[in-house]
């Protein structure tokens, strides 16, 4: 129920993230390792087509703070996760450990 399906809109999969937190929480995989997401903000530019031209689950933005997603429609601002094993932090804690790079995927 909580797997999430980034070919859907950015607007459903906030929805579904937010629904589901904080138990049993939406998730997805990252390096083969489950992936918790526990709050995500949905990114819709007024200037552009919400139709992403990535593919979906394809990490397309990274800062200090947070990454982004492409979704079916929209992006997904990624800001509080945990990662199998580990224990539940904020994006920029997240990225202070683990190798996120603008190309890489999530989901299977």
């Amino acid at each position: 129920m909580g797997n999430i399906d980034f070919a859907s809109s950015a607007i459903v999969i906030e929805r579904l993230i937010r629904g589901l937190n904080p138990w049993p929480s939406a998730y997805t995989s990252f390096e083969g390792k489950t992936l918790k997401v526990y709050e995500a903000a949905v990114i819709m530019s007024e200037n552009e087509t919400n139709i992403s031209n990535e593919i979906p689950g394809t990490i397309i933005a990274v800062d200090k703070k947070s990454f982004t997603v492409a979704c079916g429609e929209g992006k997904l601002r990624i800001t509080n996760l945990q990662l199998e094993g580990k224990k539940r932090m904020d994006t920029s804690a997240f990225l202070l450990g683990n190798k996120v790079e603008i190309g890489m995927k999530l989901g299977n």
